[in-house]
């Protein structure tokens, strides 16, 4: 702004033009400071929402994930578990396979801290899946979704099916993650 367009607000107020100049300059001083704190803050807020999403390491951290023979026990009684329940599904017996699939989720619960016995995310959708089947009554469904399941641990090599690990269940189901 030049002085000639503050004239008519420096005659009004009776101020000088170094005032007003002044006044202007701490006017754009705290604006700008202002300014600096808000994209302070915001900076800060997206810190704290990026670490909110960025998973946390568990202040309560599973026996099993520091002791590799705990692992291989639990993986055993997941693989035992499992072929609980397949053999339920394929009898039709919906009650059995509600119970051994309750056996999983308690076995999630107390091993890993979490309603799912399964640790990737494709597996444990799938598990989820039975377990709702398994509520609404759907047999049917209960066993595509083991289905599903059990098409994870089955890795195709050059155009052949090939099981990864040498340890399965009577199930076929390889329960290692």
């Amino acid at each position: 702004m030049e002085d000639g367009g503050l004239r008519p607000h420096i005659k009004a107020t009776g101020r000088s033009v170094d005032s007003v100049w002044r006044s202007v300059a701490r006017t754009e001083a705290a604006r700008s400071s202002a300014t600096s704190q808000s994209n302070s803050k915001e900076k800060i807020m997206s810190a704290i929402s990026l670490a909110s999403i960025v998973a946390q390491p568990s202040s309560t951290s599973s026996p099993i994930s520091s002791n590799p023979s705990s692992w291989q026990q639990y993986l055993t009684q997941r693989r035992l578990d499992v072929g609980q329940l397949k053999e339920a599904l394929q009898s039709g017996d919906l009650s059995g396979a509600k119970a051994a699939y309750n056996n999983l989720v308690s076995l999630g619960k107390t091993e890993l801290h979490q309603n799912n016995p399964f640790t990737l995310t494709n597996r444990a959708a799938d598990f989820s899946a039975i377990g709702g089947a398994l509520q609404s009554g759907d047999l049917s469904g209960a066993q595509q979704a083991l289905a599903a399941l059990d098409s994870t641990f089955k890795v195709k090599l050059h155009g052949t099916e090939s099981n990864p690990a040498a340890s399965t269940s009577e199930s076929g189901v390889n329960v290692i993650a």
